[in-house]
């Protein structure tokens, strides 16, 4: 009996292994994708790339770009906000943003360029000198990138939808929200100042009034 319980356990590790072995590569290929697609603005192939929760985390943004006036808006959160102004922006150029839904959103900002790319570019430049290491936890996982042996700060969540491995949108989104509104308290700026000066390091001016009132009161 001890003997057939051993090899029971035994083909379970393995078979967990091989599992874990492949949802890896899959991580891994998933995130060369996803590089590959940002730097060279293939938003449809970004898009896909990102969880359900990234798409729901956007439907929110646009619904409140529409609605939200000043008083709602700078009780958001630091990230959130410049998200929102970003938005206004964006939507004076090309009012059929308005219509859109929160893939369609990831996609339409990847296809133009809007995101920033300036790290996933020195991967793709360099990915030879970088190490992905996937570290799987049931239906999560987190990828963390090793340079020189050490183990970069900034790593990529991930979750499994649907069988398919893609970027844990709101882990991702939430991670940023909390490092933009650190770097917000130590500057001692308030919230609108805080967005001003990131509106101004994008475009060279300062936070048009008209994007801190609803978009469709325009």
């Amino acid at each position: 009996m001890k003997k057939i319980t051993l090899a029971v356990f035994t083909m379970i590790l393995i078979i967990t292994s091989v599992a874990n072995a492949d949802d890896a590569m899959e991580i891994t290929d998933t995130f060369r994708q996803y590089v590959e697609a940002a730097v060279r603005s293939d938003g449809e192939l970004a898009a896909g790339i990102f969880s359900d929760s990234a798409a729901d985390y956007w439907d929110s943004m646009l619904k409140d770009a529409l609605g939200l006036g000043r008083d709602e808006l700078e009780k958001r959160p630091a990230y959130q906000l410049f998200n929102i102004i970003l938005i206004r922006k964006r939507m004076e150029d090309a009012p059929e943003i308005a219509q859109m839904d929160g893939r369609r959103w990831l996609q339409h900002s990847y296809s133009n360029g809007w995101n920033s790319v300036k790290a996933l570019n020195a991967f793709y430049e360099n990915g030879d000198m970088f190490e992905l290491v996937p570290e799987i936890t049931g239906e999560s996982a987190e990828l963390k990138i090793k340079y020189d042996g050490e183990i970069l700060p900034a790593g990529f969540p991930f979750v499994k939808e649907r069988g398919s491995w893609k970027i844990d949108g709101e882990k991702q989104f939430y991670r940023l929200e909390r490092n933009i509104e650190a770097k917000m308290e130590y500057s001692g700026m308030s919230r609108s100042a805080y967005v001003d000066l990131l509106f101004k390091g994008s475009f060279g001016h300062s936070v048009p009034e008209r994007f801190w009132q609803p978009a469709n009161e325009k």
